[in-house]
């Protein structure tokens, strides 16, 4: 905010903090000659003039970040007083705002706990996942061995086992048929074996039946694994083996889903605490902005620039503001500036860092000045410069006119090299 906002006011508070003009001259300040206090400078009427300001002013806003209930003004400074960067200089009460700060408080709570939680379910469904992976492997790799095995030994070996029982049960056969062909010669015409002729043969003829009904049905199952059962395990060793590598191809998918999805949750609540821990944060900074300092040393005018006179208004204890009132403006005497504009054919004269005279209206003083700048370009036959009064005494007021005295000796530099400054009037 510009510090000539303030003139009017200041020109009514200041009254409060600042020395009478009756005070004894210091160094860089002196009665003109010939002339009495109180009397008018003797300086040209055309003379070049400009109005003291403070050299500096901050305003003090208040600026909550989080909370958005009640404010209520408690108290203040004296208006006027002089303070240092840092102190007090209002208090305020937000009667919301322990509330919100529990609230703040407990949804961060919460959103640690889910957090947390969640993390431990990532936790157990990886490792879930990982020990079912690993199964699914084992069995892969099963299938692999076994499919590889029975196409290089076991099929062969089944048929071969098989044929060898068939030529095992024919052998069997015959050699039963012959030995039936035997006994029956061996009893032939033989009185004496005639008693148990009967029961031998008939049990050999007996096993040679059974010998034979078993081929059959040997033969048959031969068949069947043939043209049945190895071609059916042809095609399913295969498929079984497909099916476990689409089955953990289909669970890393499916894994990777869950895990991203829960990880999505986790990113998601993540972000809400962070969200929550700020606000918990931004609402304790409000609290602790509810004691208003001072961004700097200087004089404290309180309340918001008014309208019309321009005085400023002080809030009063229980007033209700809003975030973003200005409750106060800092303003330094210390030190007061004035911009003048001088004749382009004397510019020459007014370089920057010279000090200068200049003329207090109102006051038979002359004073010291500092020239802090010098503009670039001219505006209608003249060029502003920026000077800089020191104050430290409280003699000059903010408000106050000055004029360049009259042409004289003192404010004359003859024969000047130095170079022009920035464009507008600017501190060195």
């Amino acid at each position: 905010m510009s510090s000539r906002i303030f003139v009017p006011c200041l020109l009514a508070v200041l009254l409060f903090i600042v020395a009478t003009p009756e005070q004894s001259s210091t160094q860089g300040k002196g009665k003109r000659p010939g002339g009495d206090a109180g009397s008018e400078p003797k300086a040209s009427a055309s003379a070049p003039a400009g109005t003291l300001e403070p050299g500096m002013s901050k305003a003090v806003t208040l600026e909550l970040k989080a909370y958005g209930g009640k404010l209520v003004f408690e108290s203040s400074v004296k208006n006027g007083e002089q303070v240092k960067a840092g102190s007090v200089i209002a208090t305020l009460s937000a009667p919301e705002l322990a509330q919100e700060i529990e609230a703040a408080m407990q949804t961060c709570e919460r959103s640690q706990k889910i957090c947390e939680a969640q993390k431990i379910d990532l936790s157990n469904m990886m490792a879930s996942q990982n020990m079912k992976k690993r199964k699914a492997q084992l069995q892969l790799e099963s299938l692999d061995r076994d499919l590889k095995n029975y196409e290089t030994f076991e099929r062969k070996a089944i048929i071969e086992r098989a044929e060898i029982g068939l030529e095992g049960l024919a052998a069997n056969i015959a050699e039963q048929e012959e030995e039936i062909a035997q006994l029956e010669k061996l009893y032939k015409n033989n009185e004496l074996a005639k008693e148990s002729e009967q029961l031998v043969l008939n049990r050999s003829r007996l096993r040679l039946e059974l010998a034979k009904r078993r081929q059959k049905l040997e033969v048959q199952d031969h068949k069947k694994l043939l043209e049945t059962d190895l071609p059916r395990r042809d095609k399913k060793l295969p498929l079984d083996l497909e099916d476990a590598k689409l089955e953990v191809e289909q669970m890393d998918a499916s894994f990777a889903s869950s895990r991203f999805k829960l990880e999505a949750e986790i990113l998601k609540n993540e972000a809400a605490l962070r969200q929550a821990v700020e606000q918990l944060e931004k609402l304790r900074a409000d609290e602790a902005n509810l004691s208003v300092k001072a961004p700097c040393d200087g004089a404290v005018l309180l309340g918001a620039p008014g309208s019309g006179d321009g005085l400023n208004i002080p809030h009063k204890s229980g007033d209700t503001i809003k975030s973003g009132t200005t409750l106060a403006t800092i303003v330094n005497l210390g030190t007061l500036a004035a911009t003048i504009q001088v004749p382009v054919s004397e510019i020459i004269n007014y370089q920057p860092a010279k000090t200068i005279k200049l003329t207090c209206d109102g006051l038979d003083l002359d004073v010291d000045a500092l020239i802090t700048g010098r503009a670039i370009t001219a505006n209608n036959g003249k060029v502003a410069i920026r000077v800089e009064v020191d104050n430290a005494s409280g003699e000059l007021f903010a408000g106050l006119s000055v004029k360049l005295p009259a042409k004289d000796e003192d404010n004359i530099l003859p024969n000047p090299d130095t170079p022009d400054a920035p464009n507008t009037p600017e501190k060195e």
